[in-house]
């Protein structure tokens, strides 16, 4: 649907050498009932240029029925350095969808955030190619999802150039009936010696109801690597929350501090820090509306 509907998006392409220094910014929006978007991205980073986006998707009509399909693809060059933002914020009534495919060349290097707070069920798919002897992918995810919302999230680490590394930590906090899936894997070719590839899934419960489920995995041919993969669901710390209460501050307020605490590990990893305070204040937001 992706294909046969897309008619907008941006190319943006920065030669061999040149550096800018100001984040690129993009903004879709969803304003009317019953729409379908179609966003989509192509970064093209050449050799030991260095570039960084922000991708914000939001719903102008918080309640408008939409169905959002949107997709990002990065090649990053020889040296390249790539990091981008992107955060789903569409209405609480949007079916949505965003897949991503990143490339990584010899020696890049490339930061990838992804933010989820908006629409009522949300899948991001992330593939990731480590085709460069001494790449560097890093990999963020973040969400918060109340009420009934569901966020599906599905990664790839391809690992075909030895010698390189990818890292990987997702984490969500969750309140209400909402869920979230993580289904990571990293698959290391037989020629991909020395790779160094990790996983990692955390989730933190905020209400009894919420559900979280992690699969991640490794498929791996090559007999010198260093992989693991981990996951994590548990509930607010009682001790943390007894002190946070005894000092005047209500229960809300004190499970939002310890949430925003436990998020800012992924936040602190946006290298704008605009971005990074506009990040901060969506989910401060959401907290908010739970």
């Amino acid at each position: 649907m992706h294909q046969a509907w897309l008619k907008a998006g941006y190319v943006l392409f920065v030669p061999k050498g040149v550096e800018i220094r100001q984040p690129f910014v993009s903004v879709n929006w969803t304003s009317t009932d019953g729409v379908a978007v179609f966003p989509h991205a192509l970064i093209i980073a050449g050799e030991n240029a260095v570039v960084s986006i922000q991708d914000y998707h939001l719903g102008a009509t918080p309640d408008a029925r939409a169905l959002a399909i949107s997709a990002c693809d990065i090649h990053a060059g020889t040296g390249a350095k790539v990091s981008r933002l992107a955060v789903q914020g569409w209405g609480n009534r949007t079916q949505s969808f965003q897949v991503d495919n990143t490339c990584g060349g010899r020696d890049a290097l490339i930061t990838s955030v992804n933010a989820a707070v908006g629409s009522r069920r949300a899948r991001l798919e992330n593939t990731v190619r480590i085709d460069g002897p001494g790449a560097d992918v890093r990999l963020y995810g973040i969400s918060v999802a109340t009420g009934e919302q569901e966020f599906d999230q599905r990664t790839l680490q391809i690992h075909t150039a030895g010698q390189a590394k990818s890292d990987l930590l997702f984490k969500n906090a969750l309140l209400g009936k909402s869920r979230t899936i993580f289904s990571g894997l990293i698959k290391v070719a037989p020629d991909a010696q020395r790779t160094d590839a990790y996983q990692t899934n955390r989730n933190l419960l905020l209400s009894p109801d919420a559900e979280a489920d992690s699969l991640p995995g490794l498929e791996i041919e090559a007999n010198d690597v260093k992989c693991s993969h981990g996951a994590t669901t548990g509930q607010v710390d009682e001790n943390e929350l007894f002190y946070l209460r005894a000092r005047g501050i209500p229960l809300e307020v004190a499970q939002e501090l310890l949430a925003q605490g436990f998020l800012e590990e992924v936040i602190a990893k946006v290298e704008d820090e605009e971005g990074a305070e506009a990040l901060r204040g969506m989910l401060s937001a959401k907290f908010h509306q739970a």
